[in-house]
């Protein structure tokens, strides 16, 4: 039952990522074409981080409360309509207005996903480390986005809608998968009100409001580093995951080889889960490794425009990107180490906001500066990163 429920996880994975993979290469082509400048793209995208902001911990108090499974559900169903709205529009209200569909679907998912797949396996008697079945799932996604991405490059060739539509229909064909395979046991709801931390410490009973579930994190020490380096490394992120095409469009003369790119992107974050384990072993512990990983994608960042000929700014950018694989796995398992069962899901969401306040920040700043130079703005963005992950201070529990 541990095996079927671990191939269910991958399942599901592999089906919602390989429509995400499709609309990844074509993202920014799809609304350069229809007339937008980087500033109103990054405008549109922040619609999506202001409405997952304000989502997010109500719908992880929905997964902790209804069930993890009805959440995963609906939000393939509210995905799936977002990014197929996305294929029909051609203006900026409606561009948002898909932003805003997709992104109540992915607060319903984050959080409660991974929620679902460590109380299931953990009913089921699993004693295994999460950070192997996460770093096994990041896997999954890369492989999958390795084949959508150039897919979703090739059918745009015949029409620029079609790999929204296609995409759509993906994800919701992986919730109609999960809602008739998926199994929930929900032991976890029949926690006592009150648990305790790892040293024993009594934790007081969970807020549930958004403001609330925020500084009951970051009264505990791992929490509060995590949060707060995910925020500084989010805003950083939006330089290079909004500029990379224009800049490699620049270095090629073309945008034709923008769905192979993505394909290295995600050959280079497997090799970062590769290398993962072994970089947790040789540091001694997840959050020291997190530190080396955080500071080392933040350089490849600041280096990447610097360089002088299209090869070694390539080899740069793609090195960052090994770094940056590690990241999720290991800072995945290192927050469910100190997260109570009972508020998972809620736990989840909250890291989830440091995804949003810092991804939708760093649209508007970065889009801003990224209009006057793209280097400049990966160094700044880069640099911050650095000084988060090296400075911020923590304890152990």
């Amino acid at each position: 039952m541990i095996h079927s429920t671990i191939r269910l996880f991958l399942f599901l994975t592999f089906l919602s990522q390989l429509g995400i993979g499709m609309i990844v290469a074509v993202y920014v082509p799809f609304l350069v074409r229809n007339g937008l400048t980087i500033f109103e793209m990054n405008l549109v995208n922040s619609v999506y981080f202001m409405t997952q902001l304000v989502c997010e911990v109500p719908t992880g108090v929905i997964a902790d409360k209804i069930g993890r499974k009805f959440s995963y559900v609906l939000a393939c169903l509210l995905k799936g309509i977002g990014i197929g709205l996305y294929g029909v529009s051609s203006t900026i209200p409606m561009f948002m207005l898909s932003e805003a569909v997709d992104a109540v679907g992915a607060t319903c998912v984050s959080g409660a996903y991974e929620a679902w797949i460590t109380d299931q396996l953990r009913a089921l008697g699993y004693k295994g480390n999460m950070r192997t079945i996460f770093a096994r799932e990041e896997f999954v996604t890369r492989v999958a986005q390795c084949i959508g991405a150039p897919l979703g490059v090739y059918i745009m060739l015949y029409d620029m809608r079609l790999p929204w539509i296609v995409s759509g229909g993906l994800l919701l064909c992986t919730g109609l998968v999960a809602a008739v395979l998926m199994r929930e046991d929900r032991a976890y709801a029949q926690e006592p009100q009150r648990v305790v931390n790892d040293d024993a410490t009594p934790i007081p009973d969970f807020p549930t409001s958004m403001i609330g579930a925020v500084l009951w994190c970051l009264r505990h020490p791992p929490l509060r580093y995590v949060i707060i380096v995910s925020t500084v490394m989010y805003f950083s992120f939006t330089a290079p995951n909004m500029q990379w095409l224009i800049l490699c469009t620049r270095a090629l003369g073309t945008d034709a080889w923008s769905g192979w790119i993505v394909t290295g992107i995600h050959i280079s974050i497997i090799i970062g889960l590769t290398l993962m384990r072994r970089l947790v072993q040789h540091t001694g512990d997840e959050e020291r490794a997190l530190r080396v990983l955080f500071a080392f994608a933040g350089l490849g960042i600041v280096l990447t425009p610097l360089m002088p000929n299209m090869l070694t700014m390539f080899i740069v950018f793609f090195a960052h990107e090994v770094f940056r694989g590690g990241i999720d796995p290991v800072r995945r398992s290192y927050c469910n180490h100190h997260f109570p069962s009972r508020y998972r899901a809620t736990l989840g969401s909250v890291l989830s906001l440091t995804h949003h306040v810092g991804g939708g920040i760093g649209l508007l700043v970065f889009g801003a500066i990224g209009m006057w130079s793209i280097p400049v703005a990966w160094i700044i963005a880069g640099g911050l990163l650095i000084f988060a992950a090296l400075r911020t201070r923590t304890t152990q529990t």
